[in-house]
Order: structure tokens, then C-alpha cells, then sequence
């Protein structure tokens, strides 16, 4: 009956409606770089988040353009934001196959960033959301094709991850478990 983007949204919002209804602290981790396009993802998320979610004292958005959440500053991330009050939703850029360029995928539990570019980075997130953004490369040129991926893709992704994002926040303060549920069987 639904699509499979609005599949996902429903998924977001039964994912996070525990952390909500247990009062946790929702922290959106936004990673990647604004200075290559490929590796924007998640800084773009988190700066459309940053507006759209500003009204919920309980949501921490941290990485976006101003302010990135990257492979130098992921360590002060771990150190304050491990602790069992958050509830962390990582975001961030990945390299597929061609068929996969453009799919957004979300999924229970941690993402390694920076493993498509060989970074050796510790996982994180209770729930994670990655965005194929470009064709990785078997000759090692990962940085490349991240350097020299388009921006048009990468913000529509965005676009698309912040809006799920927003409205699976909206409903799942809105709605109980059991809707949230029976809305996913459809």
C-alpha cells in the first residue's frame, strides 16, 4: 500500500519512539566534510535538521555545515555522547555499486565512518543512516570519486534523509507504538 520511502519513515518512526517515550536524548550525528562534495552528506542533513527540528529541546543535531563532524573530531563525539542517556542516529556518505548510486538505506545499529576510504574509525550509532552517493573505486581513488561527485545528488539525498528524518520525529511523538506498528505491516 505504501511506497518504500514512506516504508522508511515509518521504520524511523517506530525505531526512535522507544528513545522518546524513555526520555532519552536523541542525537543526530551528521558525518562527513563540507570540503568534497561526496562527503557532504551528512553536514547538509544536519544543517536542513538544525531548522526543521529546532523546537524539540530533547534532539541534539551535531555535524553540519558550520560546524562538521569529521574524522578529527569524532573522537570528542565517542567521549561525550556515549553514555546511555543518548540515543545516536549517524548519518553519513557512502561508495556502492553503480545500481546503488542514489538509494538511501537505514538500518538498526552503528555505521563505521570512513571505512569506504580505508579510515580505521570506531562505529557509531544506535540507528544508521548512509546515502550511496557515488561508485567506489577498486584502485584506491576513493577520495577522488568523493571529490568529484555531484553536488545536485548529494543535496537532493539530503533533502530527502532531513524530511524523512522530520516527519518520522512528528509522528512518532504523534502516535502510539501500536499505530507506528500496524502502519509498517501495510
Amino acid at each position: 500500500m505504501f511506497g518504500e520511502k514512506t516504508q522508511m519513515v515509518f521504520r524511523f518512526a517506530k525505531s526512535i519512539k522507544g528513545a522518546i517515550d524513555g526520555k532519552k536524548r536523541i542525537v543526530f550525528a551528521c558525518i562527513g566534510s563540507d570540503r568534497s562534495t561526496g562527503d557532504s552528506l551528512g553536514p547538509l542533513v544536519g544543517h536542513m535538521l538544525s531548522s526543521r527540528l529546532r523546537r524539540y529541546q530533547e534532539i541534539e543535531i551535531v555535524g553540519t555545515l558550520k560546524e562538521p563532524l569529521h574524522a578529527l573530531n569524532l573522537d570528542k563525539f565517542h567521549q561525550h555522547y556515549t553514555a546511555s542517556d543518548c540515543f545516536v542516529v549517524a548519518i553519513d556518505a557512502s561508495l556502492g555499486r553503480t545500481e546503488e548510486v542514489g538509494r538511501i538505506v537505514m538500518r538498526t545499529g552503528s555505521l563505521r565512518p570512513g571505512a569506504g576510504v580505508g579510515k580505521d574509525i570506531a562505529a557509531i550509532g544506535n540507528i544508521s543512516i548512509y546515502g550511496v552517493v557515488n561508485v567506489g573505486s577498486a584502485l584506491g581513488m576513493e577520495n577522488m570519486v568523493l571529490q568529484c561527485t555531484r553536488l545536485g545528488l548529494v543535496y537532493e539525498m539530503a533533502e530527502e534523509i532531513a524530511n524523512m528524518i522530520a516527519t518520522g520525529i512528528y509522528i512518532s511523538k504523534s502516535s502510539s507504538q501500536a499505530y507506528l506498528e500496524m502502519l509498517e505491516a501495510e
